[in-house]
């Protein structure tokens, strides 16, 4: 609309020419009256456009910004939750969300970019939250003159007048933007249009009513009085009789009292004065009246004649609070809060519902797109994953899922993995109750009911696994009949179970304890058809289990006293024989004898060795020579079999695994012996640190012991060990140290201390000590670091002090107070340090000396000899090094420069040349990669025989000289 106008505007001054040139056309002239003329920076025209202009405050709930809008559809994520927002209603579900989420701050994620509108309808758009934040806080709040509670009822239309008051035009404006528009651009300076509204003008207040105005005067008037009435951040619903009359009967009301029991309910008001209150699906509602009075106490809710019900929800009830779409009544101390349900379309809970209920605990999955016969549990974890809960009670990911909320429609996104792929895509939530969902995608369906342990017991899989080994296991209840208690039920380490009858073995199986989100259960498998099959374990305790299946229970009760199992000596999860690879070439000897415990049974008991489990299951694939078996792989598993010698059906199998090791420990190839030199103190004897000069100069895979000895013999007996090996005092001789494996082998080896005789001052003698400061111009004392003269070497002694005259020095008086700091006026000064160590002193010199440490300021001539005497690196472009391979040799017969980094060469020219400024270095010719970075005019800023600054405007090169 803004750019039709501009051209009116442009069109309109032609016909003005064309009005003044031909005088005896026909022209309809008309001269517009006060009451219709809209004149630019009028009062009326500054609240047309504080009404036409764009409301930022409308969003507040997405940005917080009365000074800006956000151009719609945008999406946000709130708390893992993605939600488009379309329109204004989405923005109040958005409020609704926001206070389920009440107490998280910082909760709203933007998807960005998006567009914002300011009050003038300019659009920016964001392509981040620091964008975003930045014009929030430049926001300024007193500056919002946006009248939001009237709005112009379009269309509308102004006659266009030239000079004479000739009507040259008649422009129609739709909406807010083009009126806002429209009078922006009368404003402007070079204007000279004369605009008049055409009146009746019809305007529309926030509650719905209208009113009609007939000149400047009454439209200036109506604008003001609703102005003044504005509640800028809410409208606020009126709480009187024929509002909530209206309210209560447009659509049914659900209840939500501070007890919560009739959260369920729904309470529809009938025009006629009656009323159903219905529970979810219920095909019968309890009826009842209605009826809504104005006292003096307030306005009153008469509930009456209730057919259930009537002392918990009839009465009368004082309405507290009331907005359009909540009120809240109370009676008494008892309180409810109704919330008008107008979207039948709806589901019944919202985003942030699911949400919560959704990652509680598991739920059972079924779906018309794969099998799930067999029940399929899964998990919906915060961070967005789907686990699938395995029967072994371990949990695997098979895919990811995330809540979007588009409209008012709720979406799960599924993204599956594997044989679950057919269910990827977006899934709408049609059907929601407290622990089921129905979601639906074109004629697919996923059902989901929650499982949050209802049928959980006081034991975990662990403790019914560890109650059932222990002893021996009685039906005492089947289906309410003692017939199966003779039998005794033997469950085994090895998940084994044996059913006797009367001391004998007559059936045999295995068994397992499983966990799945619907229970625990306890799987057997035996050729018993009333107990055979999995069972879920409902009650729990030590010495008792009660098991259902369908319309079947058993009760098993724990006997220890009875031993019906025969082959109990023998169970266990398995044996290792380890022997030690004496060739090197995998195979050794075995007695698998040594696998069979010595157990004692009043049964016969028949024992082989087999080298499959299937030969021990068949009493084939039998093992020859027992002991003395020679492995034919390494490992290789072989199996025992006990059976009862006068039922050798009945039998008990476990596995035996034979390894074979190296036996070789390399921990002890680490070690040797040591040979250790220290300085002799006075009295001849040297400190030694055994530790960190032994083992701790080795670095060893194997994991050891160590221990020092004085003798071999307390090393070989790991006896009487060195307590201080970090300071060990001794003359020439040897100490001894003793490394242990892991296996418990032992090592010796001999470590040989050597005294020294040394000069403590050693160090302080190899070398003249100079400290250099710059001079800084100033007439001020220079500061020195004296510490740093002999800092290699004062480590080692033991004392170390600073003095200005060596008399001082040797008299170890007028010590130098801050020698990290010391200030001397002149240009060049001598100090002296003393150093104590072990008893000895020795004086040593330090040079103090002050340095010209300007820049040099070189001639032309001296940068041409300079440059000429070897080669070059650009050691810093700019502060970056990746010049730093380039070497420059410049050739000052010829004026030609060679770069090359190895790989490439470049032969380019160089001229020197004076200036006011200085000397200039010109690079041309540069082709190559990245050298050619220098080509160009460069001013010698700074430079040295080994050194050259230069500058190319704002670009700064280092060349550094090597003469190698």
């Amino acid at each position: 609309m803004k750019t039709k106008f501009n051209q009116f505007i442009l069109l309109a001054f032609f016909a003005l020419l064309s009005f003044t040139a031909c005088q005896n056309e026909e022209t309809q002239v008309i001269n517009p009256s006060e009451q219709e003329t809209i004149v630019p920076s009028s009062a009326l025209a500054g609240l047309m456009s504080n009404t036409t202009a764009n409301y930022g405050a409308y969003d507040d709930v997405l940005d917080g910004s009365p000074c800006f809008s956000i151009d719609l559809p945008v999406t946000i994520v709130i708390s893992d939750i993605t939600i488009t927002i379309e329109s204004e209603e989405d923005l109040e579900e958005l409020e609704d969300l926001f206070e389920q989420f009440e107490g998280n701050e910082d909760i709203l994620d933007f998807i960005f970019p998006i567009t914002i509108i300011f009050n003038d309808y300019t659009e920016i758009v964001i392509e981040n939250e620091e964008q975003l934040e930045n014009f929030i806080t430049d926001c300024d709040d007193d500056e919002d003159d946006v009248i939001e509670c009237i709005d112009f009822v379009y269309p509308i239309s102004f006659s266009v007048f030239n000079a004479d008051f000739d009507i040259i035009d008649t422009v129609t404006i739709e909406n807010d933007e083009a009126l806002y528009h429209f009078l922006e651009e009368l404003e402007e300076d070079d204007n000279a249009l004369i605009v008049s509204l055409n009146y009746p003008v019809t305007l529309e207040y926030a509650n719905g009513e209208t009113i009609e105005v007939n000149s400047n005067e009454e439209l200036a008037e109506a604008i003001e009085l609703a102005s003044n009435d504005c509640d800028d951040d809410d409208e606020e619903y009126e709480c009187n009789e024929d509002n909530i009359a209206e309210l209560l009967v447009e659509c049914p009301w659900d209840i939500d009292d501070e007890f919560n029991d009739f959260d369920d309910y729904q309470i529809t008001f009938n025009a006629d004065g009656t009323l159903e209150i219905s529970e979810g699906d219920a095909t019968s509602a309890i009826g009842g009246n209605w009826e809504l009075t104005a006292t003096d106490d307030g306005l009153k809710l008469i509930l009456s004649d209730l057919t259930a019900y009537d002392q918990d929800l009839g009465g009368i009830w004082i309405i507290t609070e009331c907005d359009d779409d909540e009120l809240i009544i109370e009676r008494g101390d008892f309180t409810i809060e109704l919330d008008q349900d107008c979207d039948d379309d709806e589901v019944d809970c919202s985003v942030g519902e699911i949400y919560e209920s959704i990652v509680e605990c598991a739920w059972l999955f079924e779906t018309n797109l794969i099998d799930t016969t067999v029940a399929v549990y899964v998990y919906f974890t915060p961070d967005g994953q789907i686990l699938n809960a395995n029967a072994d009670g371990t949990e695997s990911v098979i895919g990811t899922w995330e809540l979007t909320l588009t409209g008012s429609y709720i979406y799960f996104d599924l993204e599956f993995e594997s044989e679950f792929e057919v269910l990827n895509g977006l899934w709408k939530v049609a059907e929601c109750e407290d622990d089921e969902l129905y979601l639906i995608n074109e004629n697919n369906y996923i059902y989901l009911h929650q499982e949050c342990d209802d049928n959980e017991v006081d034991c975990d899989d662990e403790d019914v696994e560890v109650n059932l080994k222990e002893c021996v296991w009685n039906v005492v209840n089947y289906n309410g009949s003692d017939d199966l208690i003779d039998f005794n039920f033997d469950f085994t380490v090895n998940y084994d179970v044996f059913v006797s009858l009367n001391g004998n073995v007559v059936q045999e199986g295995n068994w397992s304890v499983s966990s799945n989100p619907g229970g625990l259960n306890l799987n057997i498998e035996l050729q018993f058809e009333n107990i055979t099959g999995t069972w879920q374990i409902i009650e729990c305790d030590d010495d008792r289990l009660k098991l259902v299946r369908e319309n079947d229970y058993i009760i098993l009760e724990r006997d220890c006293e009875t031993d019906a199992n025969p082959f109990e000596c023998y169970e266990t999860d398995g044996v290792e024989l380890e022997e030690c690879d004496e060739d090197g070439d995998g195979f050794g000897v075995f007695n698998i004898y040594e696998a069979v415990p010595d157990c004692s049974s009043e049964n016969t008991l028949s024992i082989s060795f087999h080298t499959s489990a299937e030969g021990a299951a068949t009493n084939t694939d039998i093992l020859e020579g027992a002991t003395a078996y020679t492995n034919t792989s390494n490992p290789q598993t072989v199996y025992v079999r006990v059976a009862l010698g006068d039922n050798p059906e009945v039998f008990y199998k476990y596995p035996v695994e034979l390894i074979v090791e190296d036996c070789y420990e390399g921990v002890f190839d680490c070690f040797s012996d040591f040979e250790l030199e220290a300085c002799a103190n006075p009295n001849g004897v040297a400190e030694f640190n055994l530790s960190a000069n032994t083992i701790g100069l080795i670095d060893c895979q194997y994991s050891f012991t160590a221990t020092f000895h004085e003798t071999e013999a307390d090393a070989e007996a790991g006896i009487e060990a060195i307590q201080n090996t970090e300071s060990y005092y001794a003359d020439t001789g040897e100490v001894y140290l003793r490394i242990v494996s892991e296996s418990g082998n032992y090592e010796v080896y001999t470590i040989y201390l050597f005294v020294a005789e040394c000069n403590p001052f050693e160090c302080f003698e190899s070398f003249d000590a100079v400290v250099e400061v710059c001079d800084d111009g100033t007439d001020g004392p220079n500061l020195y670091d004296l510490t740093t003269a002999f800092a290699n070497c004062t480590p080692s002694v033991d004392v170390v002090t600073y003095h200005e005259t060596q008399s001082d020095a040797a008299n170890g008086v007028n010590v130098i107070a801050n020698p990290s700091a010391y200030a001397y006026a002149g240009v060049e000064t001598t100090v002296y340090i003393r150093v104590e160590s072990e008893n000895q002193i020795g004086i040593f010199q330090i040079h103090l000396v002050e340095l010209d440490c300007n820049p040099g300021v070189c001639t032309e001539e001296d940068v041409d000899g300079i440059l000429a005497e070897c080669s070059w690196i650009p050691v810093s472009y700019n502060g970056d090094d990746n010049l730093i391979d380039w070497t420059l040799n410049f050739e000052a017969n010829s004026q030609v420069v060679v770069m090359s980094n190895g790989e490439t060469t470049v032969t380019a020219t160089y001229t020197t040349s004076g200036s006011a400024d200085g000397v200039i270095i010109e690079f041309a010719n540069v082709a190559g990669p990245d050298i050619q970075a220098l080509s160009g005019s460069w001013l010698v800023v700074e430079c040295s025989d080994e050194m050259l600054h230069l500058q190319n405007g704002d670009i700064n090169l280092v060349l550094e000289r090597t003469c190698d």
